[in-house]
C-alpha cells in the first residue's frame, strides 16, 4: 500500500478511535446513495452485498437519502424492495431445506473449486444467506476464527466472480493501474506491500498457480541465481539454497544440514527467453507467507519477521510493558477477592430534577486458594425513572427477568480437587419452572476431580514456552496472517495501517524514560497540539495533503484531547500503571452535538480501578466504574455449608446431573485455553 494512503488512513483512524460514531448515519446515507445510485439500477451482486451486510439502520439511511434526491425513484425502488421482501418470505418457508446445504457441504473453507463453481452458478442470493446463517449457528467459541476466515474467503471469491460476471474487467483494470500495479492487464506480485516489476512480461496464472520469471523474482528477494545445464540454483542471503531442474516438479531446499523437498505440481517452463516457476512454493521455501487476492489477481508475499521487527522497533516502550514477567499464583496462599462494577445511563430533562437515570451494579466477593473457592456474586438493576419508558414494549417474560435482576445474589462454594460444589441463591425459586427453593444450599457432585496443581503447572509451562507478546506480533496476528487478500491491499499493509494511529498515540517518541536504580518510569503526556505535531512529523514527506490537513485543522481547532500514561517497572515486573484522558468532540465533527469522553485506569499491585464516561450535550450520559482488589489472606476457605445448614441434592431435585455439564465445560475451556496459548 502506498505510504500516502497508509498515513491518511492513520490520521483518520486516530480521530475515529477517540470517539464513537454518533453522526455516522447521516454521512452514510449520502455516501451509500452517491456510491450505489438508484436501487432500480443495482446489479445482482450489489443487491446481494446489501442484503448480506447492511443492517436495518443502514437501509433506513439509504432510503432516506434516496428520497432527498428523487421521491419518484424512492417510491419505485421501495416497490421493488417489497417484491424482494416477498421473495425472502417465500425463502423463509423453505429455509429448513436450504439449511441442509451446510450439513451436506460443510465449512466453506473445505469446499473444492468444483463445489464453489457449482454453488456460484446455481445458488440464489437467499440460498447463500441460508447457508451462512446455518454455518454461523453451528459454531462453538473455539471454532469462531474458522467461521471468520471462511466468511472473508467467501467475500473475496464473491467479489472476484461478480466483477467478472457483471463486465467489470475494464473497471478492475483501471483500479489496478490507479493502485500502481505494473501489470494492470495481468497477474501482479508484491513483496511486503511493494509491487514487483520484473521488467518484462507479466507473471501469468497457470492451473491456479502464479508463475513468475525465476531469475527476476528470486533476485528481487535477495537471492543469487545461477542456471547451468538445466538446473536452476539460488543462494539466499542467509546461506540457504534452492534448486530446481527444468524436467522435474521437485524444489529442493537446503538449510544448514537439513534437506527438504517440495512438489510444485508443475515443472519450470520457458517462455520468450525466460524461465517461469510457481511463485508460492519458492516464496514459502524462503520463509515468506503468501496471500492471494482473487479479485485483483495479486499474489502478496510477506516477510512477517521483517515486518514485525520493524514495527517493534517503533514500540519498544509498549513492548517493555507487554513483556513484563507474569507472577505465578501461590497455590498454598489464600486470596481475598473484592470486585465491583457499575454502570449508569442518564437522559437529561429540561431541568436537572427531570433527569432520568437507570443503574446496574455487579460484584464478586470471597476467597480463593488453589482449587478451593467461596465466592458471592451479586447483581442489582434499578431502572429508576426510566422504567416506564424502557419497559413499555416488553413482554411478561422479559419483565420477570428484570425483576430478578433487581436484586440477584448467588453464593458458590467448593473444591475442584474433590469435584464437589454447593450453590445457593436468593431468587432461584423465581426462575421459570424452578423446583429450587431460595436461600437453600444445593449439592452438586461433578462426578470427577481435577488435579489443580497439575493444571496450573501445565498452564505456566505453556506460557513460559511462549515468547513475550509484542505490538508487532499482536498486530500481525490480528490483521495479517492470512492466506488470502482482498481490495488489492497486501495483508502487511493492513497491519501497517493499524500500527500508524497507534504510533501517533503511543509511539516511542511520545514517551519520556527515567531510571533510578533498578526502577524505570515511563511517562507520556499528550494533547491535541502534540498529536498534530506527531502527525506532521510522520507525514512530512507526503505530497497529497488534503486529508492530512483536514485532520490537522481539527486537532489544532475545536477538538480538545488530553491523555497521560505513567508506568513504573522494576526487574522487568510491573509495579503500577496509571492512564487517564479527556476528549471533547465539537459539533462540527460529530455533525450533531458536542460530545465529551473521559477515562481513568489505575493498576497498583493487587488493586485495579477504572472509570469511563461519555456525555452528549443536551441528551445524556453513560458512566461506568470498576474496582478490583486481590489481597493475601490468612483465612481458610470454606468449601461446604456450615454444620446445621439445610442442603438439598441438585440431581435429586431436578433429575439432571451436573457431571456431564462439567465434562463438556472442561473440554471447551481447555480447547479455548489451548487456542489462546497457541
Amino acid at each position: 500500500m502506498k505510504k500516502r494512503l497508509a498515513m491518511l488512513l492513520a490520521a483518520l483512524m486516530l480521530v475515529s478511535c477517540l470517539s464513537p460514531a454518533f453522526a455516522e448515519e447521516g454521512e452514510q446515507a449520502q455516501t451509500d446513495y452517491e456510491r450505489w445510485g438508484s436501487y432500480l439500477n443495482w446489479t445482482d451482486w450489489q443487491k446481494a452485498e446489501a442484503f448480506h451486510n447492511w443492517d436495518d439502520e443502514r437501509w433506513d439511511a439509504y432510503w432516506y437519502g434516496t428520497y432527498d434526491y428523487d421521491a419518484g425513484v424512492y417510491r419505485a425502488g421501495c416497490l421493488e424492495l417489497e417484491q424482494n421482501d416477498e421473495a425472502m418470505t417465500d425463502w423463509e418457508a423453505d429455509q429448513g431445506v436450504y439449511f441442509q446445504d451446510f450439513v451436506q457441504m460443510g465449512a466453506y473453507g473445505t469446499w473444492t473449486d468444483a463445489q464453489k463453481d457449482q454453488a456460484f452458478e446455481q445458488w440464489t442470493n437467499l440460498r447463500w444467506e441460508a447457508y451462512w446463517q446455518a454455518y454461523y449457528d453451528s459454531y462453538d467459541w473455539p471454532d469462531y476464527s474458522q467461521y471468520e476466515a471462511d466468511s472473508d474467503s467467501f467475500d473475496s471469491d464473491w467479489y472476484g466472480r461478480m466483477a467478472v460476471d457483471d463486465g467489470w474487467e475494464e473497471q478492475i483494470r483501471q483500479e489496478k493501474a490507479d493502485m500502481g500495479m505494473p501489470y494492470p492487464d495481468g497477474v501482479n506480485v508484491t513483496l511486503n506491500g511493494e509491487y514487483l516489476d520484473f521488467g518484462g512480461p507479466a507473471p501469468v496464472a497457470v492451473e491456479n498457480r502464479t508463475m513468475v520469471p525465476v531469475r527476476a523474482f528470486l533476485e528481487t528477494l535477495g537471492a543469487k541465481v545461477d542456471y547451468q545445464n538445466g538446473v536452476i540454483s539460488a543462494v539466499l542471503e542467509n546461506g540457504d539454497t534452492l534448486e530446481m531442474r527444468m524436467d522435474s516438479t521437485i524444489l529442493t531446499c537446503v538449510r544448514g544440514d537439513k534437506i527438504g523437498e517440495i512438489d510444485m505440481g508443475v515443472t519450470p517452463w520457458a517462455k520468450g527467453q525466460r524461465t517461469y516457476i510457481p511463485a508460492r512454493f519458492a516464496g514459502e521455501a524462503m520463509g515468506l507467507s503468501v496471500a492471494w487476492d482473487s479479485t485483483y489477481q495479486v499474489a502478496h508475499f510477506t516477510d512477517w519477521e521483517k515486518i514485525v521487527s520493524g514495527l517493534d522497533g517503533r514500540f519498544t516502550v509498549l513492548n517493555a510493558m507487554l513483556g513484563a514477567e507474569r507472577e505465578r499464583i501461590d497455590m498454598e496462599q489464600t486470596y481475598a477477592i473484592d470486585s465491583t462494577a457499575s454502570g449508569a445511563v442518564t437522559l437529561y430533562g429540561e431541568t436537572e430534577r427531570e433527569n432520568g437515570t437507570a443503574t446496574l451494579s455487579a460484584g464478586a466477593k470471597g476467597l480463593l486458594q488453589g482449587g478451593k473457592l467461596d465466592l458471592t456474586y451479586g447483581l442489582k438493576l434499578d431502572l429508576g425513572s426510566l422504567r416506564e419508558m424502557l419497559t413499555a414494549q416488553m413482554d411478561e417474560a422479559t419483565l420477570s427477568a428484570l425483576e430478578l435482576l433487581s436484586d440477584f445474589q448467588v453464593q458458590l462454594r467448593g473444591d475442584l480437587g474433590e469435584g464437589m460444589f454447593y450453590l445457593k441463591g436468593n431468587q432461584l425459586d423465581k426462575l421459570p419452572d424452578s423446583p429450587i427453593p431460595a436461600n437453600v444450599w444445593l449439592a452438586m457432585d461433578m462426578g470427577q476431580s481435577i488435579d489443580v496443581d497439575a493444571l496450573y503447572e501445565s498452564i505456566y509451562t505453556a506460557l513460559e514456552g511462549q515468547p513475550a507478546p509484542t505490538v508487532g506480533g499482536l498486530l500481525a496476528g490480528s490483521y495479517g496472517r492470512l492466506d488470502y487478500a482482498y481490495g488489492g491491499m497486501a495483508p502487511c499493509a493492513r497491519v501497517l495501517d493499524a500500527a500508524a494511529p497507534l504510533e501517533i498515540l503511543f509511539g516511542d517518541a511520545n514517551f519520556k524514560t527515567a531510571t533510578a536504580g533498578n526502577t524505570t518510569t515511563y511517562t507520556l503526556n499528550m494533547d491535541a497540539l502534540k498529536l498534530a505535531a506527531r502527525l506532521r512529523e510522520l507525514t512530512a514527506d507526503e505530497t497529497d495533503r488534503v486529508g492530512i490537513d483536514a485532520v490537522l485543522a481539527l486537532l489544532t481547532g475545536d477538538l480538545k484531547t488530553d491523555y497521560a500514561l505513567t508506568v513504573r517497572m522494576r526487574d522487568n515486573k510491573l509495579l503500577d500503571c496509571k492512564l487517564s484522558g479527556d476528549v471533547r468532540l465539537p459539533a462540527s465533527f460529530t455533525q450533531s452535538i458536542p460530545i465529551a469522553l473521559s477515562f481513568n485506569l489505575s493498576i497498583d499491585g493487587e488493586h485495579i480501578s477504572g472509570e469511563y464516561a461519555v456525555k452528549g450535550d443536551y441528551i445524556g450520559k453513560v458512566e461506568m466504574k470498576m474496582d478490583i482488589k486481590v489481597t493475601e489472606s490468612s483465612r481458610s476457605v470454606p468449601t461446604a455449608p456450615a454444620a446445621g445448614e439445610k442442603v438439598l441434592d441438585l440431581e435429586a431435585l431436578t433429575g439432571t446431573s451436573p457431571a456431564g455439564g462439567l465434562s463438556t465445560a472442561m473440554e471447551k475451556g481447555l480447547s479455548m485455553a489451548a487456542g489462546l496459548l497457541k
